[in-house]
C-alpha cells in the first residue's frame, strides 16, 4: 500500500536494541546462559530501534505503561505489577533477577535521546499516551515529540486488544491456542488475526494517511468516526463481559461494548495534528 518499503519484526527482535558480548561483562550466577540470550535477543537480529528510527510512518503492537512498551515479553517487573515487583526486590541482590528485559524497552530514558526524523507513531499498547497525573519529562509520549516524531498516537488507559483471542484447549476464554494459531498464520500464511477494538482504528487511520492524503488530525477522527459502526456487533469468547446484570460471569461469548466505548475514547493523538507524512503514492 501507498509504495512504501515495509520492514517488519515479531516480539524479541522488534525490541529497541540487542545484546552484545554478553558473556563478557554477566556473571553466570546472574544470567546462566548469557550465549543463549545473545543468539535470540542480540545484535545480530534485533533491528526494531533502527527501523523505527529510518521509518516516517511507524505501528507497535506491544505490552506497555506510560513510560515505555516492550517487545520481549510482558516486563512485569519493571512496569510496577504486585507481586511480581515485591518478588524483584528481594531476588535481584541474590543474582536470580537479571533485568534483562528492560534492556530492549523503549522507555523514556532512552527514547528521549534517539534520534528520530519527521514521523509519524502509531501505538497499540496499554496507558503509553496517558499524561493526567504525571509529570511530562516521564511520560513516554513526550520522549517520543522531544526525539524527532511529529505526531504520536496511543492509549490513555489499558486496551482491550489482547482478550479477544480464540479460546484455549481446555478453558474457554484463555488465549494459548489462539496465540499459537495467530503466530503460526503470520509466520506461514503472512496473515494477521481479524483486528479488533484499537487495531480497527489503527487500520483506518493508516490507510486513510495513504488513500486520502490526509493529515494525522483528519486521519485519526475519520478513524474514530468509522470504528463503532465496524465493530460494535463483533463477538468473540473473552474475559467476563462486562454488561449490565452478567459483571460476575466468566468466559463468556459477548460483543464487549463498554470496552468498546473506551477504546473509541482512549487513542489521543499528541504533537502537530496538522501534519501530513510523506507517502510515495502521493508524491510526497
Amino acid at each position: 500500500k501507498g509504495g512504501f518499503n515495509v520492514h517488519r519484526t515479531h516480539l524479541l527482535p522488534s525490541q529497541r536494541e540487542g545484546f552484545e558480548d554478553l558473556a563478557k561483562y554477566t556473571s553466570r550466577l546472574n544470567i546462566p546462559f548469557p550465549n543463549f540470550i545473545e543468539f535470540i535477543s542480540g545484535e545480530r537480529n534485533v533491528k526494531g530501534g533502527k527501523y523505527q528510527q529510518n521509518s516516517n510512518l511507524i505501528f507497535v503492537f506491544n505490552h506497555g505503561i506510560y513510560f515505555l512498551y516492550e517487545s520481549g515479553d510482558v516486563l512485569l517487573d519493571s512496569r510496577g505489577f504486585p507481586p511480581i515487583t515485591w518478588l524483584s526486590r528481594f531476588l535481584g541482590p541474590l543474582g536470580i533477577a537479571s533485568g534483562l528485559s528492560s534492556k530492549g524497552a523503549y522507555s523514556v530514558r532512552y527514547v528521549v535521546n534517539d534520534e528520530y526524523g519527521p514521523s509519524v507513531i502509531f501505538v497499540e499498547s496499554c496507558i503509553t499516551a496517558r499524561t493526567d497525573g504525571l509529570l511530562p519529562e516521564n511520560c513516554l509520549s513526550q520522549a517520543y515529540l522531544h526525539a524527532g516524531v511529529n505526531a504520536y498516537i496511543g492509549a490513555t488507559r489499558v486496551t482491550a486488544d489482547p482478550g479477544y483471542l480464540e479460546p484455549g484447549l481446555i478453558f474457554k476464554g484463555f488465549g494459548a491456542k489462539g496465540f499459537i494459531k495467530a503466530s503460526l498464520n503470520l509466520l506461514l500464511r503472512n496473515e494477521y488475526p481479524e483486528p479488533h477494538f484499537g487495531a480497527v482504528v489503527a487500520e483506518d487511520f493508516i490507510l486513510d494517511l495513504v488513500e486520502n492524503d490526509s493529515t494525522v488530525g483528519m486521519a485519526l477522527r475519520n478513524a474514530k468516526n468509522a470504528y463503532l459502526p465496524k465493530d460494535a456487533n463483533s463477538t468473540f469468547l473473552w474475559t467476563p463481559p462486562l454488561e449490565e446484570g452478567k459483571t460476575n460471569a466468566r468466559f463468556e461469548h459477548g460483543k464487549y461494548i463498554d470496552k468498546k466505548y473506551v477504546c473509541l475514547h482512549e487513542f489521543t493523538l499528541y504533537g502537530d495534528p496538522a501534519f501530513n507524512p510523506y507517502q510515495p503514492s502521493n508524491n510526497g
